[in-house]
């Protein structure tokens, strides 16, 4: 007869949420959700004390959590979430608070890459969502182990094929991890992310806005990791489709500092930015790359240095050719006594000179 008991004491002006709140644990623990759940709504009805309401909603949680009502309980967990970042919860309130957070965000995570729901989508989507949506809210309520809840949004959007999502995550994942100095998180979501961008129903404008930040992050922090040896190509190639050579300059001698003996990736990097070069008619800056090939810096096999010294002298011989047809007879002489005493000319280039 709670509603009589109300009205009594309304008209005596008593405050008596404290005893609906006693009613409510009492039908709890005898079964009675219906009445538990009435008897609450009432308690937030009429209580006039703003302070009070957090109690009134923590007694709701753990409610909904023993009966199983996920959607109620995710709703009243957001309003004390919502009262927890105005600061108006105890600390045994927020301790709470996390633990029904945990819990629920686990058994949904477990339900929604379960069997059982596979092939039920919407609500595979729905209880992943609510997993997300705690694990969000756990991420401030453990601000010291917000990269592990990060992480688990990523793979809760990484199981339903939600890859736009997954890579966000994964990528808040690791930057949290990296500023706590986590490792086992780091290579987690490094792992998770690289996986991710492979995955063909990820767009490819998602692709591309990702790449060139992952690998330089990957690189950064794992210079000769297991991946780093594609990482490194892959990163140069993307710098060089979108014209930053200079940047896919910057990975070849990022690369020759961990590599240095791995002449084949190096010769391969070279001969792509001098082609660059050669149709650009860029000869000086091929002839940089001969010399520093000739000091060792970077290191390809015989027959690539060979054929490069006789692109060299190609090049001087057509330079000469050039002078001769503008009638700079004395400078075309001197060009060629130069191919004559270069000791990096070919044959060929000396017959000819």
């Amino acid at each position: 007869r709670i509603e009589e008991g109300i009205a009594f004491y309304r008209k005596i002006g008593i405050n008596f949420t404290d005893q609906l709140l006693r009613i409510a644990v009492t039908m709890k623990s005898k079964g009675q959700f219906t009445l538990a759940n009435k008897t609450l709504r009432y308690a937030i009805r009429y209580e006039k004390n703003s302070k009070r309401f957090a109690e009134i909603y923590i007694e709701q949680l753990d409610l909904f959590a023993s009966f199983a009502k996920r959607d109620s309980h995710l709703a009243t967990s957001k309003k004390l979430f919502g009262l927890f970042k105005q600061k108006k919860l105890t600390s045994n309130q927020i301790k709470t608070l996390r633990f029904q957070t945990a819990k629920q965000g686990a058994i949904l995570q477990k339900q929604a890459a379960g069997k059982t729901y596979k092939r039920l989508k919407k609500q595979r989507l729905k209880k992943a969502n609510m997993a997300i949506a705690y694990f969000g809210m756990l991420k401030n309520l453990e601000p010291n182990k917000d990269y592990e809840y990060a992480y688990l949004q990523a793979e809760t959007t990484f199981v339903i094929k939600d890859y736009s999502r997954a890579v966000r995550y994964y990528d808040e994942s690791f930057d949290m991890a990296v500023i706590k100095k986590n490792k086992i998180f780091m290579g987690r979501a490094i792992e998770g992310l690289l996986s991710t961008l492979g995955k063909r129903r990820l767009s490819k404008k998602i692709k591309e806005s990702y790449y060139i930040p992952v690998y330089e992050k990957y690189l950064v922090n794992y210079p000769t990791g297991k991946r780093s040896l594609s990482i490194y190509q892959k990163l140069f190639k993307v710098y060089l489709e979108r014209k930053q050579y200079d940047k896919s300059k910057s990975v070849l001698d990022r690369f020759v500092k961990v590599r240095s003996k791995d002449w084949k990736t190096q010769e391969a990097m070279i001969a792509e930015l001098m082609e660059v070069n050669r149709k650009k008619k860029q000869n000086e800056k091929i002839r940089t790359w001969i010399k520093d090939i000739d000091e060792k810096k970077y290191i390809v096999s015989k027959k690539y240095a060979k054929k490069l010294r006789e692109l060299l002298t190609s090049m001087q011989i057509e330079e000469v050719q050039l002078d001769l047809k503008k009638g700079n007879k004395k400078k075309a002489l001197i060009g060629y006594h130069n191919i004559l005493k270069d000791p990096n000319s070919t044959k060929r280039s000396k017959m000819n000179a």
